[in-house]
């Protein structure tokens, strides 16, 4: 089941991220060190802010918005680590 979701996430952050910003990444995703920051983390906001010269925290929180309501979850969180 976990790695069904997980299969469904990095799908819908990929076909996302080509619709909305015209750009085909590899979406990573991993789990966080500690179980109260999630069940799945991606450092993609940060590659994307790299490729469109943007704050890495918009773009999390337009992928957050976003995908929150098209993977119908239950809670998506953002967390951006200051840079």
């Amino acid at each position: 089941m976990y790695l069904t979701i997980i299969k469904k996430l990095r799908e819908s952050l990929a076909a996302h991220i080509k619709e909305k910003y015209g750009v085909q990444i590899s979406i990573a995703l991993e789990k966080p060190p500690k179980l109260e920051m999630g069940e799945a983390a991606s450092p993609v906001c940060f590659e994307l802010a790299k490729r469109l010269k943007r704050a890495p925290r918009q773009i999390a929180q337009e992928i957050s918005t976003s995908c929150q309501q098209s993977l119908e979850l239950h809670e998506l969180k953002l967390r951006v680590p200051d840079i």
